[in-house]
């Protein structure tokens, strides 16, 4: 049994010896990789262990935010790790992971990434890019181009054609952590 680290969220957890093709899900923010894009850590460093709470957003008890429709004023939870956004679909299957109720149609099925994992100091950070699409996104009225990655605060405003959404993060009580 080693200590691996996930290469999306940074969070740390013990696993079987694998080869490196096997997949491993990461059980905080459920993304899937090859054993060999996980980090092994040394098990002498404390630090590096996920610090985890209990509370009413979820196993890791950090709220890792959301996005509102400002039209509609419809709230979208995201997840920690990746959060695809897009335009939801009743012809197929949604693409995007965090759909939207919207009739905009310069907003793709797969538009925005939003990006939430944990950084160093035990907070977490989201971050917004572009997901391949042509159509355009602007994080409070700036272009975002595509190799931008740009990090969110509170009260971002994220506009696609006519569809405006309003990130939101919200506190949580670091004090809890076990």
């Amino acid at each position: 049994i080693i200590k691996i680290k996930c290469p999306n969220c940074g969070a740390t957890f013990k696993s079987a010896g694998t080869s490196p093709e096997q997949i491993i899900q990461c059980p905080v923010c459920k993304q899937a990789y090859p054993a060999s894009a996980f980090k092994e850590v040394d098990e002498n460093r404390s630090h590096d262990e996920t610090m985890l709470s209990f509370g009413r957003s979820g196993s890791s008890g950090q709220n890792p935010g959301s996005v509102v429709d400002e039209k509609t004023r419809k709230e979208y939870r995201l997840a920690i790790g990746k959060n695809l956004i897009g335009r939801m679909t009743y012809k197929a299957p949604p693409k995007a992971t965090v759909p939207i109720e919207t009739d905009d149609a310069g907003m793709s099925r797969s538009h925005l990434y939003i990006d939430v994992m944990k950084g160093r100091d035990g907070k977490l950070h989201s971050y917004a890019s572009n997901a391949g699409n042509v159509n355009p996104t602007y994080i409070n009225g700036n272009l975002l181009e595509a190799d931008d990655q740009i990090a969110l605060k509170n009260g971002d405003k994220i506009s696609f054609s006519s569809t405006v959404l309003r990130f939101s993060e919200e506190e949580y009580d670091d004090k809890t952590i076990i």
